[in-house]
């Protein structure tokens, strides 16, 4: 369990309905959009160990993942690390683990962005990974 721990991202502070505590349970969908921002921050800030933390992040959420047939490769909703038992009845899809493991490996894990201006106004191109060097060429 201490692989689950480290990194693990406690996100709420309260409790459902005022019944079940929530302190100390690691929410780790919440921490993989943190990881990600974390992620795409690092190579513009270096005041922070940002990619470090959001490396950290993934790989709890990564040992979280479900090697039951049923759900295999997701990862539950949250974890209680007192009792060791994960929540069963939400898994949730890898795909916020995966998009943050592609970024890791510098891959573009969303649609890129360019554009140019015309006499008419923006043309913006988009397409998956990353669009760059958008250019015109007479009226293309």
């Amino acid at each position: 369990m201490p692989q689950l721990m480290k990194y693990a991202t406690i996100p709420i502070f309260g409790a459902t309905f005022y019944t079940g505590s929530w302190f100390g349970v690691p929410v780790q969908w919440n921490g993989l959009d943190y990881a990600a921002a974390c992620l795409d921050l690092a190579p513009y800030d270096t005041s922070f160990p940002w990619r470090q933390v959001g490396e950290g992040i993934t790989i709890s959420g990564m040992n979280m993942q479900s090697t039951r047939d049923k759900d295999y490769g997701c990862y539950t909703d949250n974890w209680n690390v007192v009792t060791n038992t994960e929540c069963t009845g939400c898994m949730l899809s890898p795909g916020g683990i995966l998009g943050n493991v592609l970024r890791l490996m510098g891959t573009p894990s969303a649609a890129g962005v360019d554009g140019v201006r015309d006499r008419t106004g923006w043309i913006a191109v988009n397409g998956p990974g990353e669009v760059s060097g958008v250019s015109l060429q007479g009226a293309r």
